[in-house]
């Protein structure tokens, strides 16, 4: 199998900390030549840093989590208070040639406290904050998006917030990746400039709506991803993932869109390299 990229692993993962090297070597004698760590909290992302400087395959994004926006915003107060330690943390990360993107970063209305409303303001706060940091320092965006069960205000509130920012800005320059694109037909319209990462889902049984709108996407817009370590993909589900079982993935797109191996390898690795600068 032709060499592919884990654009989305969370190798800085408690899981991941008592055999971090075995993880990564056996990933790459299954044809893995890359490895992207998106930031998820700001008390994780120095040992993000630590392991991309330890590897020469590993990469690193920048970012808040939209789940962890109280490590930015106090938003329990009647004013906003932004927390100036860890956005002085975050744009010195970023000054880093292994730092490659910003993010994970987006919305996530799946679990709202109690306060939903001011939370969600401070999601979408913390989520502009990020946009504008990737324009200044022109880096793609790694999106998180995710709906609650009863609507899809999530996508719609982040295709809202992506075209006022193309407005202001090159349209080409806002660029980045849906993660765990969440097959919402919203976010297909900004194909011409944002990838579509593909992972364990797709391998699911209940995943009719991804298959389904799988061959919506462009095939020159589709990136791989595991998610590592969560979302095993079939026939591993029930143990942890890691970025070895991405030929899963790899099968099971080829099977949908009746392509071959070979090809969503090469095709989805050229996508990787393009959007985040790798060599």
């Amino acid at each position: 199998m032709s060499a592919i990229i884990d654009t989305h692993i969370h190798l800085d993962s408690p899981e991941f900390q008592h055999d971090l090297s075995q993880v990564i070597s056996e990933s790459k004698q299954c044809g893995i030549h890359n490895f992207i760590i998106p930031a998820a909290s700001i008390h994780t992302l120095e040992y993000a840093m630590q392991i991309a400087n330890t590897y020469d395959e590993v990469y690193y994004a920048s970012g808040i989590h939209p789940c962890h926006v109280d490590e930015l915003i106090n938003y329990t107060s009647q004013e906003y208070i932004y927390n100036k330690s860890v956005i002085t943390k975050l744009t010195q990360s970023i000054e880093s040639p292994k730092c490659k993107a910003i993010g994970e970063c987006g919305l996530d209305f799946f679990r709202l406290s109690h306060n939903a409303n001011k939370e969600i303001a401070a999601q979408i706060a913390c989520f502009e904050m990020q946009i504008n940091l990737a324009l200044e320092k022109q880096l793609p965006l790694i999106l998180h998006v995710r709906d609650n069960k009863e609507n899809n205000d999530a996508s719609k509130k982040v295709a809202e917030i992506l075209r006022k920012h193309q407005k202001h800005s090159l349209r080409e320059n806002l660029r980045g990746v849906f993660h765990c694109y969440n097959a919402s037909d919203v976010l297909l319209e900004f194909s011409d400039s944002f990838y579509y990462g593909i992972g364990g889902i797709v391998t699911f049984k209940n995943a009719k709506e991804l298959t389904q709108i799988l061959p919506k996407i462009p095939l020159d817009r589709i990136l791989l991803e595991t998610d590592a370590p969560y979302l095993t993909p079939v026939p591993h589900r029930g143990i942890r993932n890691e970025s070895k079982f991405l030929p899963h993935i790899v099968s099971k797109i080829s099977e949908i869109l009746n392509i071959s191996e070979s090809h969503v390898c090469e095709t989805t690795t050229h996508n990787a390299q393009s959007l985040f600068a790798l060599p």
